[in-house]
């Protein structure tokens, strides 16, 4: 089993451990209620150990951190076999560097890069016969890099949540072509305001049979663009990044 991540720690099951040590899950266990017993003051023994209470006390189990595992090899004599020191010392190798490559392209990632990511993803898991909910999930794990959350369920209506056209239809922002504005508050959100992901959601859209990704926006956003346009006396023109965009309101 792979180690689970706990505040950017990784802990091994002391079931994978007693496995990884030809020991039973019962000879572990009393292992490691020694070492909690004996731990010094001004320790901690969840650095080491953390016990995982369950309704069954033949389901109770710990999990083991690195360091759990260094102090089992130091103190108790089952566990210094160098096929367990290697087998722990592989697994939390593999756990760190996948914590450090996660870090990384949360790092690099920007909401744009990760909807191309997502189009892309969604085409493929449809052309492989996947469920919306496997999809949803797998979307979950990709803005989880920059910490937005995926709606649950396709094209729920969700009043509390915005859509950059909601957004100017209720603003009164509109093109010259007399439609919404989406494209010009989209870029009022993001390229002028950049709000922050905290105040986004992704909502999966259903078009025919085809899924996409839409960002909406909480409450906040919105009053920040009201804002934002009443303080500069309602601008005709919105200026982003690479386009600047001509507006008119509607009463």
């Amino acid at each position: 089993m792979k180690p689970r991540i706990i505040c950017g720690v990784p802990y091994l099951d002391s079931r994978d451990i007693a496995d990884m040590a030809k020991e039973t899950h019962n000879q572990c266990l009393t292992a490691i209620k020694k070492l909690c017993r004996s731990i010094s003051e001004g320790q901690t023994s969840d650095e080491f150990f953390i016990k995982v209470a369950s309704t069954s006390k033949e389901n109770v189990h710990y999990l083991i951190s690195k360091s759990g595992c260094e102090l089992l090899r130091a103190t108790t004599p089952g566990y210094r076999s160098p096929r367990f020191i290697s087998s722990y010392l592989s697994r939390f190798a593999d756990a760190e560097a996948s914590e450090e490559r996660h870090a990384l392209m949360k790092a690099s990632a920007s909401v744009s890069d990760l909807n191309v990511s997502a189009r892309l993803i969604i085409a493929q898991m449809q052309a492989y016969g996947a469920p919306p909910d496997s999809i949803i999930e797998t979307l979950h794990e990709l803005y989880s890099l920059v910490g937005i959350e995926v709606l649950a369920g396709v094209g729920q209506s969700l009043p509390r949540w915005w859509s950059s056209k909601r957004i100017a239809e209720h603003l009164g922002v509109f093109s010259i072509s007399d439609l919404p504005h989406y494209q010009a508050v989209h870029a009022i959100l993001n390229e002028v305001l950049e709000i922050r992901n905290k105040h986004k959601r992704i909502q999966v859209l259903a078009y025919g049979a085809h899924l996409a990704v839409s960002t909406r926006y909480d409450r906040h956003a919105v009053d920040a663009v009201a804002e934002w346009l009443r303080e500069r006396g309602y601008p005709e023109v919105v200026v982003g990044k690479n386009r600047t965009f001509s507006i008119w309101y509607r009463d």
